[in-house]
């Protein structure tokens, strides 16, 4: 199993982005609940979820079954003309679209998940990932492929690889961990 690298821009987020953040994957069946000491302002490292698909996202997922799943995730302050220029100065083509989205981008996310020890970690990722940029009309590129997608595409991308993926899995290769309490 490869783990998953994803790269996010957002512009500055809102006062209730975590009720959006929330909000936003309920519409996609998944309920999250963050750690009691969960502050974004101060994230960096893994961030511990209880998660709960709402909606069979795979036979493998228990409807409505509390699983204790999470990821990497680091957040920095972005400077987007540095970066326009190193890839101009890389001899990147960039779209009008792209160069507009990442120009109004402060923020750079990086969200990292080993499946390895837990399969929901897959999923979750990229579910989060994809609802930011669809929230916030940022950038989600996939690291290792190059891929991007935008607010209209992220979230079906998200649903589509996380399929891709779980479907190469066998029973064995399945790691769940029912919720039990925040430690």
């Amino acid at each position: 199993m490869h783990p998953l690298e994803l790269e996010v821009f957002l512009p500055s987020p809102d006062q209730n982005f975590e009720k959006n953040w929330q909000e936003e994957l309920a519409k996609n069946g998944i309920s999250i609940e963050f750690h009691p000491e969960f502050d974004i302002e101060e994230q960096s490292g893994f961030m511990p979820l209880k998660i709960t698909f709402q909606t069979a996202q795979n036979e493998m997922y228990v409807k409505d079954q509390n699983l204790a799943s999470g990821f990497e995730l680091d957040i920095e302050k972005f400077d987007s003309l540095e970066y326009l220029t190193f890839l101009e100065d890389e001899g990147e083509e960039i779209s009008l679209e792209y160069n507009t989205l990442i120009s109004d981008c402060d923020f750079r996310l990086v969200f990292y998940a080993d499946p390895e020890s837990d399969t929901a970690a897959y999923r979750i990722c990229y579910a989060a990932a994809a609802a930011l940029v669809k929230l916030y009309n940022g950038v989600l590129i996939h690291t290792f492929s190059g891929s991007e997608f935008l607010k209209d595409t992220s979230i079906e991308a998200a649903i589509e690889q996380s399929a891709r993926f779980e479907a190469k899995l066998t029973p064995e290769d399945w790691k769940l961990t029912p919720f039990e309490n925040w430690k």
